[in-house]
């Protein structure tokens, strides 16, 4: 017997819970209720890809059957053998063109179709859609995307819904409780609710909401808030590929299925990890994998708390991981991770795990991610999605402490982006990626942590916390200048971080990064080559023609009063490598011990590195050189030009290469006196001696370390700037002094003379000056 609508008789679907026609509840309708009258026999329609409206015919009086008409026994086994031929040629090419059941079709979604909302109520095969709220649209557009598959835990059939207008308020599904469901005490129901998303490479990835579920009267039923998912977008925090943006933007579209999980709390109940129950969970997850990496999460989240984190706005728990298909098992960036910011507030955040986590399960790798996504929930502690984020700080944090807890991402092959600028020139989520470095040069410099083991020590990451200790209430453009008031602006400290980058320094995260050497050979191979040169921009010579140039020296331009010029245009706060690089021809028209000076000509400080394999020598300053130049380089010399914009603008930097015969440093080696004219008047023994390739100052009377001079040999002049302390009988001073060497050739020798100035605290204590000296 059929199912009837107690209000108005109209009939009804299977486990349907609201009535098409009147918007009737039904659950409680008895299962066979009596109709007035037999119903009219509907004639059945042939089957199509598409879903059809259902049409239905009130409850009226049966017609009598006529008696079928004995069949001509020839003509009609004729016609029945030639309908039965026909259709097996439409089988065969049907199997041809499609495979047994069909290769074509298999996991394809059928084409959308329209199914009427009357009162309120789509009626789907197998699930009820019913409007609490007003829909604008007369039809719900849909496709069956996936069967009922108990051992895939899915308990109802799959759908993709197609909102053209988003509708306000509650929307209820229901579907039909299978027979031969029974629920386990650690398992419960849920309606996965996934959308498709794109993330910077184009590639889809899923992001999934999942609604906890009831049974009542054999029917699964779960509400949801469409208009809650109109920003999701800016809700998603991925460990993957920094950010996602909708696949569809003429419509709210979405896949739905009731299924059945499995739920694993931590010992604290604080988390629970959440499988789908299914063929994957029984034979490819250990349940000691399970509880190990419940035991990390606590273990993390323990250790947040020792840095210092305020996490308490969050004030319920458990916090739930759900573990499911983000991205296809082909894709060719994998999405390990989500954390999903709830509208609903900070207590209804959740993270999505990868299944591609556990099939290969490595319980430190594990860890380090949900590191990664658990900053993000620290972050909305801090500075709540309704107030202005930095998406670029947010992911550089979130990484900087994904590898705090033994993560090892792809740091090395973006860490060429940081030449670009050490704040990025648009705020995006992929921009933080490789800016982690950035945060880890912060904490080593400043001490925000003591480099502890992953899950002990008692390190407080202060500078960290006060990074996120605005809430939120700054305008995006402010936050910049928030930023230099907690770590100091870029202009202090660029020089140092991009020489770290280039040496290859572990504090910057560089340690996998071409060295120095290398680094001069690839720029030179790929010298002149664009980006449409590579096959993949994964290749990391790609890379390195975005923030490298070659400077071909050319001896007579060397030589010429002028010398050769060259001009960058470098990012803000960003940096340019300048390879040099000289043909043998070119060389055999130096002197062999000729040096080559190369200066700024807007007073910018440049570092010049000298490489032999391993070992790199350094100078810096505005005017930097290297003696014997022609000598080097046949000696296997390799030399890099840094040049750092120091400012907040992209910059034009010139400088220019010039040659001479100069005063080689190994010559200017001795010691001289100071006679200082000032209050503090007296004559100190000072000692100049060659360091590599500077000139270190020192003296007899104090000097808590050498002074550090930069030499231009063309000049023959030495500069640079000291700071010390000394002690007298009011205190303890702190000095700087200003040296300004001049060197010159005479007899055989070489004769010094200098000026300077000198300050005491800040204050300018005088001048000083010495007569020509002549250095031993």
């Amino acid at each position: 017997m059929g199912k009837y609508c107690t209000n108005c008789g109209n009939e009804l679907h299977t486990g349907a819970r609201f009535c098409a026609k009147c918007g009737a509840t039904v659950l409680d309708v008895p299962t066979n209720p009596v109709p007035a009258a037999q119903p009219k026999p509907v004639p059945q329609t042939q089957a199509k890809t598409e879903v059809q409206p259902q049409e239905y015919t009130p409850p009226v009086a049966t017609p009598k059957r006529k008696s079928a008409a004995a069949p001509k026994r020839n003509s009609g086994r004729n016609a029945l053998c030639i309908v039965l031929s026909v259709l097996l040629v439409i089988q065969i090419a049907a199997v041809a063109l499609y495979g047994w059941p069909g290769f074509m079709v298999k996991d394809r979604p059928q084409k959308l179709g329209d199914i009427r909302v009357e009162n309120g109520v789509a009626e789907l095969s197998g699930m009820s859609v019913y409007f609490g709220g007003a829909y604008g649209g007369a039809t719900l557009e849909n496709a069956k995307t996936a069967p009922i598959d108990l051992d895939e835990g899915a308990v109802s059939v799959g759908y993709e819904l197609a909102f053209a207008d988003i509708p306000e308020g509650e929307v209820t599904l229901s579907a039909p409780m299978p027979d031969d469901l029974t629920l386990a005490e650690n398992e419960r129901l849920y309606l996965d609710i996934g959308f498709s998303m794109q993330d910077e490479t184009g590639e889809k990835v899923m992001v999934y909401d999942h609604i906890e579920a009831s049974e009542q009267g054999g029917e699964l039923t779960a509400k949801i808030t469409p208009s809650g998912y109109r920003e999701l977008s800016g809700n998603v925090y991925l460990k993957g590929k920094g950010f996602v943006s909708p696949t569809y933007s003429d419509k709210m579209r979405f896949d739905i299925q009731f299924k059945v999980k499995l739920v694993s709390a931590s010992q604290s109940q604080r988390f629970n990890l959440i499988f789908d129950r299914s063929r994957f969970m029984a034979t490819t997850v250990e349940p000691g994998d399970v509880e190990a990496l419940l035991s990390r999460m606590e273990q993390v989240y323990a250790k947040y708390g020792e840095f210092g984190f305020d996490m308490s706005r969050r004030t319920e728990w458990p916090m739930d991981i759900h573990v499911t298909t983000l991205k296809s098992a082909d894709a060719a960036t994998p999405t390990y991770a989500q954390y999903v910011s709830s509208w609903w507030g900070i207590d209804s955040g959740y993270m999505n795990f990868s299944r591609l986590l556990f099939t290969n399960f490595n319980l430190n790798s594990a860890t380090s991610i949900f590191a990664h996504e658990l900053m993000h929930f620290v972050q909305e502690c801090y500075v709540t999605t309704q107030y202005k984020r930095l998406n670029w700080l947010d992911e550089a944090t979130a990484v900087f402490l994904e590898k705090y807890f033994g993560g090892t991402g792809d740091h090395s092959a973006r860490q060429y982006e940081l030449y670009d600028g050490i704040y990025p020139a648009s705020d995006s989520a992929s921009a933080g990626y490789a800016r982690g470095a950035l945060v880890a040069y912060w904490a080593n410099r400043d001490g925000w942590y003591d480099g502890a083991d992953a899950l002990s020590g008692n390190d407080k990451m202060s500078g960290l916390i006060d990074l996120y200790s605005t809430g939120g209430y700054l305008q995006v453009s402010k936050w910049q200048s928030w930023i230099d008031g907690c770590v100091g602006a870029p202009s202090e400290y660029a020089i140092d971080f991009f020489t770290k980058l280039l040496m290859g320094e572990e504090s910057v995260w560089a340690e996998y990064a071409y060295k120095p050497y290398i680094l001069h050979q690839t720029i030179v191979d790929n010298a002149g080559k664009s980006a449409e040169d590579f096959s993949s921009k994964l290749d990391p010579n790609y890379a390195v023609t975005l923030f490298t140039s070659v400077l071909s020296l050319k001896a007579d331009k060397l030589s010429s009063e002028d010398g050769q010029k060259f001009e960058l245009s470098v990012p803000a706060y960003g940096a340019i490598v300048v390879a040099l690089d000289m043909t043998e021809k070119e060389r055999e028209k130096l002197n062999k011990d000729a040096a080559v000076s190369i200066s700024a000509q807007n007073g910018e400080e440049l570092v010049l590195l000298k490489s032999l394999s391993k070992e790199t020598t350094i100078q810096q300053g505005a005017s930097v050189s290297a003696p014997a130049f022609r000598k080097t380089l046949e000696d296997k010399y390799r030399y890099l030009l840094l040049v750092v914009n120091t400012t907040n603008k992209t910059k034009d930097i010139h400088f220019k290469v010039a040659s001479g015969e100069g005063l080689p440093l190994n010559e200017i080696i001795g010691t001289y006196d100071i006679n200082y004219e000032t209050s503090a008047s007296g004559t100190i023994n000072n000692y100049i001696a060659k360091d590599g390739d500077s000139l270190v100052l020192s003296d007899s009377d104090g000097f808590n370390e050498p002074a550090t001079l930069s030499y231009d040999p063309l000049k023959g002049m030495a500069y640079g700037k000291h700071t010390y302390s000394k002690v007298y009988a009011t205190g303890v001073d702190e000095i700087t002094v200003i040296y300004k060497l001049y060197f010159t050739r005479e007899n055989g020798g070489i004769t010094m003379t200098g000026v300077g100035s000198q300050t005491i605290n800040g204050n300018p204590a005088g001048s000083w000056s010495y007569n020509e000296k002549k250095i031993n």
